[in-house]
């Protein structure tokens, strides 16, 4: 793999791991939904000069069912996982909402199965390495 794809994956980690101890940081100062909106602000600051052009290109293809899917994914997804994640640290220490986080690979595997995806054997193994790599820290 090339340095540059392991430089992302490890800015990658390190900005979501650090996302959970700057949450726990703040929470007495930043509510929930301001955290969110401003986090997805910010995220939409930051990418859209990258994407723009391709984003609007392809918002022309989609029809009503395709933006009623898209409106449904946004509102169950990031806004609120953000907003319960920093509603939830204020009940917790961050390590343990960064442990907790760390589970998701085995949850997402556990669910995905009923759906009829076809869990592979290296899935598995990437799922079991993670998980080792929490129980030595």
């Amino acid at each position: 793999m090339r340095f540059t794809a392991w430089l992302v994956l490890f800015a990658t980690l390190l900005l979501w791991s650090g996302n959970w101890i700057v949450a726990r940081a703040a929470r007495d100062e930043i509510g929930p939904a301001l955290a969110t909106v401003g986090r997805l602000i910010l995220v939409l600051m930051i990418l859209a000069p990258f994407t723009w052009n391709g984003l609007t290109a392809k918002f022309k293809l989609l029809e009503k069912r395709g933006w009623m899917i898209l409106a449904a994914l946004g509102l169950a997804g990031g806004g609120p996982h953000l907003a319960l994640q920093w509603l939830g640290l204020h009940y917790t220490t961050a390590t343990s909402g960064i442990l907790y986080l760390s589970v998701t690979p085995i949850f997402i595997l556990l669910l995905a199965a009923p759906l009829g995806e076809r869990i592979r054997l290296a899935q598995w193994a990437g799922v079991l390495i993670s998980f080792g790599a929490i129980r030595s820290t």
